[in-house]
């Protein structure tokens, strides 16, 4: 709903759609979609760039400089940054205009697919703040918010809250989200691909234990436990994966803690796609 940079452009009065030509009289006009995403017949987007409102001055250097120019800033930051004609062309080939529909449909297809996902769930029970969740790769139990109530009718699993407080907000959203993620991991599982860079580094596999060689001393191992499985692609790709969403994550995040990329060179552990900001070394600042 809100690609490539657009933000707050959800309908007036709830947030299941957007509705970027909202208007509503005598509201202030940060609270309007028009106010962010400031679209014209010459382009779209809010200008905070040093020719805008200069927001981007904001960051240090090097990042300042890279998100004040529209050809380095990241495309997920595109038009929050910068105010992009409909036929800049982005980096796929596509125009703007093209890419923000493709994005559009692309998030109507997950949406087609979330359903898909939720028909191959096997079993769920809520009882007592607590939700099983069962499906082809395991099950999954946890806890939620005594504010919460989650109810199982038919294929659907209905979280409500008591009253519109801010916290029952926060925690309605939240409940959502993890009995999502869990029905997700437990039908299709989830995975993080890393990948080394550095001369020398590298990563093997011998059963269930993976060794990485790092620069250090010793080489450092990690191994499959019963509910996460290391994948090895070849010596500098490997892939985490497990059905606990918060647990590939965090033992992912602690395989890349071990050498994480450095600014300089970029050596180290980092997730596949990952952006490593880079600093210029003492010869470099010299010239």
């Amino acid at each position: 709903m809100m690609p490539l940079g657009l933000h707050h452009i959800f309908a007036w009065g709830h947030h299941y759609g957007p509705e970027p030509w909202c208007d509503i009289p005598d509201a202030r006009p940060d609270w309007l979609p028009p106010y962010y995403h400031r679209a014209d017949n010459m382009g779209i987007g809010f200008d905070r760039s040093s020719t805008g409102s200069n927001a981007t001055g904001q960051y240090h250097s090097p990042l300042c400089e890279q998100l004040d120019n529209v050809n380095t800033c990241p495309e997920n930051l595109l038009l929050w940054f910068h105010h992009v004609p409909w036929n800049h062309q982005m980096k796929s080939g596509r125009t703007l205009w093209a890419e923000l529909c493709y994005t559009y449909d692309r998030g109507v297809n997950e949406v087609r697919n979330f359903q898909k996902v939720w028909d191959r769930m096997e079993q769920v029970d809520a009882a007592e703040h607590t939700i099983t969740v069962k499906g082809p790769k395991g099950t999954l139990h946890s806890k939620f918010h005594p504010l919460m109530t989650v109810a199982v009718e038919g294929n659907e699993i209905l979280v409500t809250r008591p009253n519109d407080e801010k916290e029952a907000r926060s925690l309605h959203g939240l409940t959502r989200t993890l009995i999502h993620n869990m029905v997700v991991g437990v039908t299709e599982g989830f995975r993080k691909d890393l990948e080394i860079q550095g001369v020398g580094y590298r990563a093997a596999k011998q059963g269930s234990k993976l060794t990485l060689t790092l620069g250090f001393s010793h080489p450092v191992e990690f191994e499959d436990t019963d509910t996460i499985k290391i994948e090895l692609k070849d010596a500098l790709h490997f892939s985490i994966t497990g059905i606990d969403k918060q647990e590939v994550g965090q033992f992912a995040a602690e395989v890349r803690g071990v050498r994480p990329p450095e600014p300089y060179k970029g050596k180290g552990i980092r997730y596949v796609g990952e952006y490593v900001i880079r600093k210029e070394g003492k010869a470099g600042k010299g010239k």
